[in-house]
């Protein structure tokens, strides 16, 4: 049995009634980072189930105590200090009194497998909105352009003193705002045309510069460090605009106060197939915009949902729908968007857009 125990995948540790460990499993070893010789005589709750609280592990006891086997899902802390997600079932084991004298955990690093259905329910979230987008938005698009023509036309039989042609620029005004998140919803929907060219995202950044400034207000110090020498990216101009004016957006409203946006751009290289792994990517050259401000910065649990449709912190005032948007056009452009952010530490926005693949030219990237 101890040769069985030693060959298993799945993390092994027997603890006496004390909580304190007898033995491990070399898978034990690798999933954990604890050696034998450091995990043996200590208490099991410092290594197991510390990330969710001592009373995770304190009912884990009472249950074990009682004679029954308690099986569940567990964050725990690796030696080193990264977090990994295990499944864990610990049992009793009796003697021939029928007392409990030690108990048997088996954990399972399910970390890559909880990665991976996250992923599949972040997707369908998405297919959803975009069957949302694609089965209304024509129609409501046709509802808008009635209103906005017909507004149009009874604005031109008044004069600028008539009472009532404010409130016909009022009705245009909010028109042409459902008009523009008709347009975020269709970013959803599979069917959206991307006509993609080759652009340079200095060339893109630094055009964008006086609308970003007044964007962004008086009380916020814009700085702009491009790379001249930026390899060419393909992409829809007009949702290139669209990422960096919502990331703007995100920042300004995270620095109600003022304080300091940065957008830089450089060329980056993805030879460690590890590295590109972790951001979703084939190795390879990536051109990378980075969105950095020193606002207020986000809890983890809000990091979290972003890049949900329609999940926004701005009581009354947002859609939703901004980020969610970013994203979409991100993976759509085959690149990937990363962030991070701390409570008070501001906000860092990291998009990497794949290099133009060798031959294509200006000319031939338009259908």
């Amino acid at each position: 049995w101890a040769a069985v125990v030693k060959q298993m995948r799945e993390g092994v540790f027997i603890t006496d009634t004390d909580g304190s460990i007898v033995y491990v499993n070399p898978a034990f070893e690798k999933i954990t980072g604890y050696t034998e010789k450091e995990a043996v005589g200590r208490d099991a709750s410092k290594i197991i189930g510390a990330s969710d609280g001592e009373f995770i592990y304190n009912g884990i006891s009472g249950t074990i105590s009682r004679g029954e086997t308690w099986s569940g899902q567990l964050t725990n802390v690796h030696k080193k200090g990264s977090r990994y997600d295990a499944e864990v079932t610990c049992s009793p084991v009796t003697n021939s009194s029928g007392q409990t004298s030690y108990s048997v955990t088996v954990l399972r690093d399910n970390t890559y497998e909880l990665a991976l259905l996250n992923q599949l329910q972040q997707s369908q979230k998405m297919e959803s909105i975009g069957f949302l987008a694609s089965g209304i938005v024509h129609d409501f698009n046709n509802l808008l352009t009635i209103i906005i023509t017909n507004t149009e036309l009874i604005r031109l039989t008044l004069d600028e003193s008539h009472p009532a042609r404010e409130l016909t620029e009022t009705i245009i005004n909010v028109s042409d705002r459902a008009v523009s998140l008709m347009k975020q919803l269709l970013t959803f929907s599979r069917g959206q045309k991307n006509d993609p060219q080759l652009v340079n995202l200095h060339d893109v950044v630094r055009g964008m510069k006086t609308i970003l400034s007044l964007l962004i207000g008086r009380d916020i110090n814009l700085v702009i460090k491009t790379m001249i020498a930026l390899n060419e990216i393909r992409m829809n101009v007009t949702q290139l605009e669209q990422i960096i004016l919502n990331l703007a957006i995100n920042a300004r409203d995270a620095m109600p106060n003022g304080g300091q946006l940065a957008m830089e751009t450089s060329n980056v290289t993805f030879e460690s197939e590890h590295t590109a792994k972790n951001l979703g990517l084939p190795t390879g050259d990536y051109v990378l915009l980075r969105v950095k401000d020193s606002g207020v910065g986000m809890s983890p649990e809000t990091l979290s949902c972003i890049f949900e449709p329609f999940y926004t912190t701005k009581s009354g005032k947002g859609t939703g729908l901004g980020l969610s948007t970013v994203k979409g056009i991100i993976y759509q452009s085959a690149g990937a968007i990363v962030v991070h952010s701390k409570l008070g530490k501001g906000t860092t926005f990291n998009v990497y857009f794949p290099k133009a693949a060798k031959g294509q030219t200006r000319e031939n990237t338009t259908g």
